[in-house]
């Protein structure tokens, strides 16, 4: 299972840098094709863009960070026995929901617990540079720092599913990567540190037949972002949201299509919200 992975991130990384490369080459090619006068202005107006997006990026990350709402936690008091290469993949699930708020302009204050120097996955959360990130970061646990009736433990061993995000609420989502996943292991830390609140998001009911409740961080946080964006609609959050290697489908890529054309119009609405 792990080579096949291997192998598919492998493919993955390799389309990336062509992707890369023909746009590089389209753009090259368009410059080419103007006057120097024009390439100038051009290339002016597209470094003023970028600067103003990330602008208006970094003031949407503060905004949550002051007084954003509700809170999502990352409980990262898992990786005492995950491998080197887990606790990469943890740092970099937490980096892609990190981004999913920042693109999406998401109102919504992110934790990172358990963050202490002792945690095993401190190097690899050093690494990816996660201690630059515009987010909340703790040494405590998750337990410490809020009253257990405000927490939503997200877990798929919880009998109910989650009905709606609400604002006043701080939903906790264990930091286990796949390969380590203990059944029940997120459940059973919550429980005896007095949490009574479980939830599972509710693909059975609304996701795609077929779909693996087991989801990565990243995609339960991008599932809150776009739920509260939306304001409602699990068919649709979920239909977004899910990984496709997570569903059942026969023509993926018309699926991978549409969801980069839906995500696309998503981010550029964010962007417009900012401007308006």
């Amino acid at each position: 299972k792990d080579e096949r992975l291997e192998a598919d991130r492998a493919r993955k990384r390799e389309k990336k840098k062509e992707r890369k490369k023909r746009r590089t080459e389209a753009m090259a090619q368009q410059l080419a094709a103007i006057s120097p006068e024009d390439r100038e202005a051009f290339l002016e107006r597209r470094k003023a863009e970028v600067t103003q997006r990330r602008r208006d990026d970094q003031a949407s990350l503060q905004r949550a960070f002051d007084s954003g709402r509700p809170k999502v936690v990352v409980n990262c008091s898992f990786s005492d026995t995950m491998s080197p290469k887990e606790k990469r993949s943890l740092a970099k699930q937490a980096q892609m929901a990190y981004t999913a708020v920042r693109d999406l302009r998401s109102p919504v204050q992110l934790h990172l617990t358990s963050m202490g120097a002792e945690n095993p996955a401190h190097e690899a959360f050093e690494q990816i540079g996660a201690y630059s990130w515009t987010l909340h970061r703790h040494t405590e646990s998750v337990w410490e720092l809020f009253e257990a009736s405000s927490l939503v433990v997200l877990t798929p061993d919880a009998e109910e599913d989650l009905e709606a995000v609400e604002e006043d609420k701080v939903y906790v989502i264990g930091g286990i990567v796949d390969r380590t996943v203990c059944k029940r292991q997120s459940y059973e830390q919550a429980v005896e540190h007095g949490a009574a609140c479980f939830r599972r998001l509710p693909i059975k009911a609304h996701g795609p037949y077929g779909a693996n409740p087991i989801l990565n961080i990243n995609h339960v946080v991008h599932i809150l972002v776009e739920w509260l964006r939306r304001g409602g609609d699990w068919p649709g959050v979920l239909e977004t949201c899910l990984p496709l290697r997570r569903v059942a489908r026969e023509d993926t890529k018309a699926v991978r299509r549409e969801r980069n054309r839906r995500l696309a119009a998503a981010t550029a609405g964010a962007g417009e919200e900012t401007d308006s």
